[in-house]
């Protein structure tokens, strides 16, 4: 899924709520307008602010696939994704 200039028309209201500095992550409010398949995770990954938590999108597939069979480390992980909780 992503954001294509031929893809039909999608609106989602994206409203930050706080600020953690120390994990640099920002807690959102996201209202969907349109109820499109994985909508609220396309637009944010369009902005460059992927889901935490969330190893599917934004990722490397064969990264994403390993990750989800339980071969990554916690080290590669965080290299990887950025995330270190």
């Amino acid at each position: 899924m992503q954001t294509s200039l031929d893809g039909k028309v999608s609106s989602t209201l994206i409203h930050p709520l706080s600020y953690d500095n120390i994990n640099n992550q920002t807690l959102v409010e996201a209202i969907p307008y349109t109820g499109r398949q994985h909508q609220i995770r396309v637009h944010l990954e369009a902005i460059s602010h992927r889901i935490v938590g969330d190893p599917i999108y934004g990722l490397d597939e064969g990264f994403v696939d390993a990750f989800l069979k339980g071969n990554i480390d916690k080290s590669e992980r965080i290299e990887i994704t950025g995330h270190l909780g």
